[in-house]
């Protein structure tokens, strides 16, 4: 943070992660990452609550996908629909949650203010070969 900051970058060098270093098991499973994420999630959106306002969280497809699944009630993908939904979804996906509805207390998602961005040039893979490739990596 301090050698950003001498490069003029406009960084708080007195943050502290919500979550330090040290309590992040580096040889969690892709289930226990989502749940974290989710924890996170909520308790980023409690923190703010009496704020009011807009919360902007960013991060990768999984993660994003999974912890809007789980904060609107569903449950996560398996392994392979997950796969498959990855290479449909757009080059930045853009998803934007609504406070809990007062009948369910789940949030719900609702449209974007701005458009999706769909990169064009997106080469079509062979889904076999990446499946192998992805199940390779993880044995």
């Amino acid at each position: 943070m301090e050698e950003l900051s001498r490069l003029y970058v406009n960084v708080n060098v007195s943050y502290k992660p919500c979550i330090g270093y040290d309590k992040i098991d580096l040889n969690e499973d892709r289930l226990d990452e989502y749940q974290r994420c989710y924890k996170l999630t909520k308790w980023t959106a409690n923190r703010h609550k009496q704020e009011g306002g807009d919360v902007l969280i960013v991060g990768h497809l999984s993660t994003i996908e999974t912890v809007t699944r789980l904060m609107s009630g569903g449950r996560p993908f398996g392994y392979m629909k997950f796969i498959s939904f990855v290479y449909e979804k757009p080059f930045l996906l853009i998803i934007v949650l609504e406070e809990p509805c007062a009948l369910n207390g789940s949030w719900r998602k609702v449209l974007p203010p701005i458009l999706q961005i769909w990169w064009q040039a997106r080469l079509l893979w062979d889904m076999k070969n990446m499946i192998e490739l992805l199940l390779t990596c993880y044995v």
